[in-house]
């Protein structure tokens, strides 16, 4: 496997001391820009010891060692927010076989397998490929990697191979194929895949991503979303899972235990929440009751996952969340760093492919309670996904259903506001509708 860092002056050191060691790289992590970028060795057998001149030195000693400038302070803050996780990784391999629940890209020899798939798949397309794969991105549920060929570049995504309902619920690859067949023009053209290891091959979709992108882009971001959306109302769609509002509902209970016991909340926020269940009970009613029908959902549409192609078509990347809901649930992850009267401009923009579903001022008051179902959902999915990931990978979501549960409050606390201020549109549990008053 190739090595990567964002320290270029250290990809040559990282080789030698593979080489040296007699041991195979293994990226646990990268991502461009941050200082959470680790190489880790594949683990020897645990009487190994390693060979003159090396020697093994703790943390304590690192200000005792020549090394280039700048370095220290990087490896010093790599091992504060990585250290744990290679303490488990080294422990793990060391004691056996790796854990079952760990991430195939882990084990040795996988990253081999992977690429000679690359490149199988690449020349029955009539492509050849061009140097080997360089990993772009990685965590505990996927890793893409960039490959060059003769005819442009492409990108290869492996996922975890996870059973229904054992963490997302869904599968990705399954769930690309099925959009790729009923709204094309919205992904990545897909060259190759293989369900049973989570694997496929894109062309690169090419463009800008939305958030390098002015006003009028968003507005084709969110409309294209629409736009998806309504081509898959009513569709079987294989892979995804249920974040239906009475499918959240029922399982509303796994996500007040989480509230109940987890360290990552303030107690404030604990009260805070628990109090507001039932409100978002009633808020989950609503939406299962309300005219706007299910469709799928992106689960993470943000604006690094969206490009802008120099056409000005839109290509939505990374459905790795992507599930059954309520449609209006994904228009909050796009908007919500936006100012508030962009906001405003931008659910009128989308909503205007909806607008057969009923008045503008009760399809605004879906998408504020779709903001706090949106919110459940993804909280929700990543309580699932912690129980499934390995102990190496469960530190990458170690908080994000509380930061979600965090989430839902913010959106209820914007509802609440909304209905306050517009008092006209507020319905009542007298009136057969929701209540916005908590109990």
């Amino acid at each position: 496997m190739p090595t990567v860092t964002s320290a270029p002056e250290l990809s040559k050191g990282f080789a030698a001391l593979s080489a040296a060691l007699n041991l195979d790289p293994h990226l646990r992590r990268w991502s461009a820009g941050t200082a959470a970028n680790l190489l880790e060795l594949h683990a020897p057998p645990a009487q190994w010891s390693p060979p003159a001149p090396f020697e093994w030195i703790d943390g304590s000693r690192l200000k005792d060692v020549d090394l280039p400038a700048g370095t220290l302070g990087r490896l010093r803050e790599g091992l504060r927010r990585t250290w744990i996780r290679s303490v488990i990784t080294w422990t793990n391999s060391v004691k056996g076989p790796p854990d079952p629940k760990d991430a195939p890209w882990t084990h040795a020899g996988w990253h081999a397998d992977f690429q000679t798939w690359i490149d199988d798949s690449l020349r029955l397309s009539g492509v050849d490929p061009q140097g080997v794969a360089i990993p772009v991105q990685q965590w505990g549920l996927s890793v893409v990697f960039h490959q060059r060929s003769s005819r442009g570049d492409y990108f290869a995504k492996a996922t975890m191979p996870l059973e229904p309902d054992a963490a997302t619920g869904s599968s990705e690859v399954r769930l690309c194929q099925n959009l790729a067949l009923r709204a094309p023009a919205f992904l990545p053209l897909i060259t190759a895949v293989r369900p049973e290891t989570g694997w496929m091959l894109m062309e690169d979709a090419g463009g800008t991503p939305l958030r390098q992108c002015d006003g009028s882009s968003w507005e084709s971001g969110v409309r294209a979303l629409a736009a998806l959306q309504h081509r898959t109302v009513g569709q079987g769609l294989e892979g995804c899972a249920d974040r239906r509002p009475r499918e959240l509902s029922r399982r509303l209970q796994e996500i007040e235990d989480q509230v109940r016991d987890t360290p990552h909340l303030s107690d404030v926020e604990r009260r805070e929440l628990l109090r507001l269940m039932p409100s978002f009970r009633d808020v989950l009613q609503s939406l299962q009751d309300g005219p706007v029908p299910s469709s799928v959902v992106h689960g993470d549409f943000h604006a690094g996952n969206v490009r802008i192609l120099p056409d000005r078509s839109v290509s939505i990347l990374d459905w790795a969340y992507g599930a059954v809901g309520h449609p209006f649930m994904d228009v909050w992850t796009l908007i919500n760093r936006r100012s508030p009267a962009e906001r405003d401009h931008l659910r009128l923009i989308y909503l205007e492919q909806w607008k057969d579903c009923g008045p503008v001022d009760k399809l605004l008051d879906d998408m504020l309670m779709a903001q706090v179902a949106g919110s459940l959902s993804q909280a929700l999915t990543h309580i699932m996904i912690r129980r499934a990931v390995g102990p190496a990978d469960r530190l990458d979501f170690a908080t994000l259903p509380e930061r979600w549960c965090k989430r839902a409050l913010a959106a209820w606390t914007e509802l609440d506001h909304h209905h306050r201020t517009r008092p006209k549109c507020r319905p009542g549990r007298d009136s057969g509708g929701l209540s916005l008053a908590s109990e």
